[in-house]
């Protein structure tokens, strides 16, 4: 009685580790191209979520002709409705110029409180690892034609906070700033560029 063969496939320990060593090789390029990517995708998001908020502020201050406060803190912002619930309030908050909260609010001077229209924290726009810096301005003030009430540039600075710190141009993970002119206009920029260039500021 003759047996017949039968054929077994597979890989040999040899293949299996020429495969994994390929994949392992793979994996150690990708990551830092990937961490990268996840640190100015972050980063972006945080300065777009706050050039948004500057055009709401602004539009605010117009619709209703009053001022309105974009205010930076890193305080939790906490509205508080009122009993008729025609207005949520926002109770006193610490204004701060590296801030990476934000609140929209038209003004109560007499209790330095406000009427809240919106407010971001920092984690629902772009993450905690963002640091941002206003240059002395903790709050930009828009009056009832959209101008900033000091009637001076300011430009709020947003970096990665251990990726690329000195703004090098060379790095995937670059900086953004936000400027907002005495006119009121924001404008979304990256420090360093040429002033030849579109992105400059």
């Amino acid at each position: 009685m003759l047996r017949s063969r039968v054929s077994v496939s597979g890989f040999t320990m040899l293949e299996l580790g020429v495969v994994l060593t390929i994949v392992a090789v793979l994996a150690a390029i990708a990551v830092p191209s990937f961490s990268g990517f996840m640190a100015n995708s972050s980063l972006k998001t945080a300065a777009e979520v706050f050039y948004s908020a500057v055009q709401k502020a602004r539009a605010e201050a117009i619709r209703r002709n009053t001022t309105v406060d974009l205010v930076l803190t890193n305080d939790t912002p906490v509205g508080v409705v009122s009993a008729d619930r025609t207005k949520t309030t926002i109770p006193q908050i610490t204004e701060n110029t590296n801030g990476t909260n934000w609140v929209i609010r038209v003004p109560n001077t007499v209790d330095q409180t406000g009427e809240l229209v919106d407010s971001k924290l920092a984690t629902e726009g772009g993450g905690a690892n963002i640091t941002v810096n206003a240059g002395g301005a903790t709050k930009i003030q828009f009056n009832g034609l959209g101008e900033t009430i000091n009637g001076a540039t300011v430009l709020v600075q947003f970096k990665h906070a251990t990726q690329n710190t000195a703004c090098a141009l060379s790095s995937t993970v670059r900086c953004l700033n936000v400027r907002i002119s005495a006119g009121g206009q924001a404008r979304l920029c990256e420090p360093g560029q040429p002033s030849t260039d579109s992105r400059a500021c």
